[in-house]
């Protein structure tokens, strides 16, 4: 039977004595216990989903987790869906989709990350095992989602000109409300340029 853990699913139905995940006590950074997938199979395959969240087009997603790998192999991603729930978007290896085959006996930090495509509407954080690989125990904790808004490039460089122009305005010939609001907004466009 597929377990049924509160925010995760399994991607595939096929979970046997060879494939599995659960909550686990073994190992774990807070809350004591995290998510444990194995995989004792060169021919099966254990992928587990977050619930869908939603998503806006063109913001930047990170995902990050505690991963405690064991052995073998483990794969972290995050996959964007489109209104009807198929894949927007392609698997980029290193950046949004991440195989995980060193730091051994360890708690280890991984990031994956990605610009929500334009038709994307949701997302979901994955983690697993496919054919050829396996490990007697892969663990996750903590597992976080940063969102980050994205300054288009051809916007950058007319708020970066526009921001050259207000910062040098005499600002003698302006009352102080008028100045405040400006010295706000070109705050405001500092850290979007910044962020």
């Amino acid at each position: 039977a597929v377990p049924s853990i509160s925010g995760w699913h399994s991607l595939f139905d096929a979970i046997t004595a060879n494939v599995s995940f659960e909550i686990s006590t073994d190992r774990y950074i807070s809350e004591g216990h995290s998510l444990k997938l194995k995989d004792t199979s060169d021919k099966e395959t254990i992928f587990v989903a977050s619930d869908s969240l939603p998503v806006q087009s063109g913001t930047k997603y990170t995902a990050t987790t505690n991963l405690y790998l064991e052995d073998g192999q483990n794969t972290v991603f995050i996959r964007f869906l489109d209104e009807n729930g198929k894949q927007v978007g392609k698997d980029v290896d290193g950046e949004s989709l991440k195989h995980i085959r060193n730091g051994y006996g360890a708690w280890q930090t991984v990031s994956v990350s990605a610009i929500a495509p334009e038709n994307a509407v949701s997302m979901y954080i994955g983690f697993g095992s496919s054919n050829y690989f396996q490990t007697t125990g892969a663990y996750y904790d903590d597992v976080t989602l940063v969102a980050e808004h994205q300054v288009p490039k051809l916007k950058r460089a007319y708020l970066e000109a526009a921001l050259t122009r207000a910062t040098s305005l005499d600002l003698s010939k302006y009352t102080e409300e008028t100045v405040n609001n400006l010295e706000n907004v070109i705050a405001k466009a500092h850290e979007m340029l910044t962020g």
